[in-house]
């Protein structure tokens, strides 16, 4: 701007020179020449001139501001369906694993509460705590106990520095507690609850880094909360981020006019904006690193904001000048996001800047050759410009297609002889020999990809041609890939992209594994043992099974005479051992408690029964060596039969722990069938 100012200062001395000299008496006519006269015809014509570039000037750069305007809506248009995509494919991973997560962490702490259920909360010190959260694989543990005020306090953790500290300002927190040691349900309106159980949403903790999943489960037995958490990073940092921190990142670093973004999450808002934009629970800004006072300079209220429908242009009057802000919705489900973005407007001013110097080089010029050369500048410079525009649109809807889907993004039609057509096909994961660039020859499906693949990409490409979209998974090259279809409008194909979700899968069959197994022996845990007996019950088989219930004799001098560490190992060694010894037989074998296990499985014959029994006993006649450590302990069996005994898996498990009982209250016997059958 300021080199502009001063062209215009140039030009405006040019012309009063010219029109001092042409004032002078000095000047005289010459040979026939009014001289007087000519130059102030030349002075005319000049001031003429200078009106005229002026006016083209003002007109190049109101058309160019409002074709920089065009432009940049357009792009962040066209950025809105990308970031839109990208939301809903983390919103829906984050619903499926934040459902393991939950689940995992409801069997972790059922199984550490079956433990606590004789231990008072005064026993339970931080170095007890730290072996139960080692043994459960937790990142840490504590104990939140009533007290006489009716507050809640935390009375022991692992994280020494929180003991002590009280609950009743922790808002829905402190009534989700509430709720669970007066046992009820916890209606708060947030988390994940069931019975006696209840997880907080993930959190950042007071006393350590990152995000975090804090769960609650009610021991009734002593009234008091186990409190158990895990780190949540595999969830956020390993495939969201994948998803969207990329994704922001590209926006801030590979495309010049965005100087900062965010995605913004409108629900967390509403309650900053109503708390005077103090909300540390829940923060409001996930991702990215646009200038949050900048937002709350904008004034907008959240009904505004919710109203919000398509992408929005503001200006803000900001101390170091004007700054450009795009606003555009990318809500989805009943989850309503906003992406604010900051727009980088140096090239906008740069341009003026430039068109200044041209200004002045194109009046001097116009001066000698008057009007033919400011056409011809005139139109020069407005070719350049719309050519620049049309490349940098060419190059970012390029750009934008190979960052938003890396993987594959593909075309394809179903030609007259049914043979499928790849039309268009790139990405990171496209050989060279499979690429199809719009201007080639469109390629047949399979004759570059396997049949299968071929085979479940037509299946939904016929679907998608009738209107419906498609999701579908496709296994390809070892790795799992997510396609999502649909028809391109006005025309007889199909648009698609393929997300690499190999990782996501992977995680989810660890997640699953977790839930439903003992960290410590790998056997099923209670939960899973429960629901395979719930599961085989409810079908009504005519077969016949078996439960045996398994109480480790003496393992607790063990434990208190060697601690928990080789108890740990005991343990270990006691579940290899019965698993051997159940080797052949069809059925599950669990970790049921500390020191219980079970075993569920298909027998009619009494006397295989007994024999099995029998050999799970064997196994503990002699001194077990752990660790270096020769060990003696022994095991007590109850035995219910189904149907025998009960076709109720609940009735079924009591008769099993009962007969177990009575061998531990009758010496030297090892093992007993319920009700009818005498103790062995």
């Amino acid at each position: 701007m300021k080199k502009t100012l001063l062209a215009n200062k140039w030009l405006a001395v040019f012309i009063l020179v010219i029109y001092t000299r042409v004032s002078s008496n000095k000047i005289e006519s010459y040979g026939g020449y009014d001289m007087k006269r000519d130059g102030k015809i030349i002075l005319a014509l000049t001031l003429v001139i200078a009106v005229v570039l002026t006016a083209v000037f003002a007109y190049f750069i109101s058309r160019t501001e409002k074709d920089f305007d065009l432009f940049y809506t357009k792009q962040m248009d066209n950025h809105a369906s990308l970031i839109r995509k990208t939301v809903n494919l983390a919103e829906s991973y984050t619903e499926t694993y934040t459902r393991l997560i939950n689940e995992d962490l409801y069997h972790r702490l059922y199984g550490l509460n079956q433990e606590l259920a004789g231990v008072a909360a005064d026993q339970l010190t931080p170095g007890v705590l730290m072996t139960y959260r080692d043994n459960y694989d937790l990142a840490g543990l504590a104990i939140f106990s009533p007290v006489d005020d009716e507050d809640i306090a935390i009375s022991a953790s692992t994280v020494l520095e929180e003991i002590g500290e009280r609950t009743a300002f922790w808002g829905y927190w402190h009534e989700a507690f509430s709720a669970l040691l007066q046992g009820e349900t916890p209606n708060v309106g947030r988390g994940y609850t069931r019975e006696n159980f209840w997880v907080g949403p993930r959190s950042r903790s007071h006393y350590m880094e990152g995000y975090y999943r804090f769960a609650y489960y009610h021991n009734e037995a002593q009234g008091y909360l186990i409190n158990g958490y895990i780190e949540d990073a595999a969830s956020y940092d390993d495939n969201i981020r994948n998803l969207m921190d990329d994704l922001f990142a590209y926006l801030d670093e590979e495309i010049s006019y965005i100087q900062s973004s965010s995605l913004i999450d409108l629900n967390a808002w509403e309650v900053a904006y109503h708390n005077e934009y103090s909300n540390p629970e829940d923060p409001a800004f996930i991702y990215g690193n646009f200038d949050r006072n900048l937002f709350i300079q904008l004034g907008l209220t959240p009904e505004e904001l919710y109203a919000m429908t398509e992408t929005q242009r503001h200006v803000l009057k900001a101390d170091s000048g004007e700054a450009l802000i795009y606003l555009i919705p990318a809500g989805v489900a009943e989850h309503p996001y906003l992406v604010a973005a900051l727009i980088d407007d140096s090239d906008h001013w740069l341009l003026r800047e430039n068109a200044g110097n041209s200004f002045l080089l194109m009046g001097l010029i116009a001066l000698v050759i008057v009007l033919l050369g400011v056409s011809f500048v005139m139109h020069h410079y407005r070719s350049q410009l719309t050519f620049e525009i049309e490349r940098k649109e060419a190059s970012e809807a390029f750009a934008r297609s190979i960052a938003a889907l890396p993987e594959f993004i593909y075309r394809c039609q179903i030609a007259e002889d049914n043979t499928l057509l790849l039309t268009y096909n790139d990405g990171r994961s496209v050989g060279r020999e499979q690429a199809v660039a719009m201007e080639k020859h469109y390629l047949k499906m399979n004759d570059i990809y396997p049949e299968t693949y071929t085979q479940i990409l037509r299946e939904n490409v016929e679907k998608a041609l009738a209107g419906v979209a498609q999701r579908f998974e496709v296994a390809y090259n070892g790795r799992i890939y997510e396609h999502y279809i649909s028809r391109v409008e006005n025309e007889n194909e199909v648009a698609g992209f393929a997300t690499d979700i190999t990782e996501k899968r992977h995680q989810e069959e660890k997640a699953r594994y977790r839930a439903d197994h003992d960290s410590l022996t790998e056997l099923k845990n209670r939960g899973a043992f429960e629901l395979y007996i719930r599961e085989i019950t409810s079908r009504k088989p005519s077969d016949s099974y078996a439960l045996f219930f398994m109480d480790l004799d003496h393992f607790k001098e063990v434990n208190d005479t060697y601690g928990h560490l080789l108890g740990d190992h005991l343990l270990r060694a006691v579940a290899n051992q019965i698993r051997q010894a159940v080797a052949g037989s069809e059925g599950i074998l669990a970790r049921v408690g500390g020191d219980e296990f079970a075993f569920f499985f298909r027998e009619s014959s009494k006397e295989v029964i007994e024999k099995t029994a029998e050999n799970i006993i064997a196994g503990f006649q002699e001194p077990l060596e752990v660790e270096g450590q020769l060990l003696t302990i022994g095991v007590s069996v109850g035995i219910a039969r189904y149907p025998q005994d009960s076709a109720n898996d609940r009735e079924l498990i009591h008769f099993a722990d009962q007969a177990m009982y009575a061998v531990k209250h009758e010496p030297g016997k090892k093992y007993a069938f319920h009700r009818k059958h005498s103790v062995r």
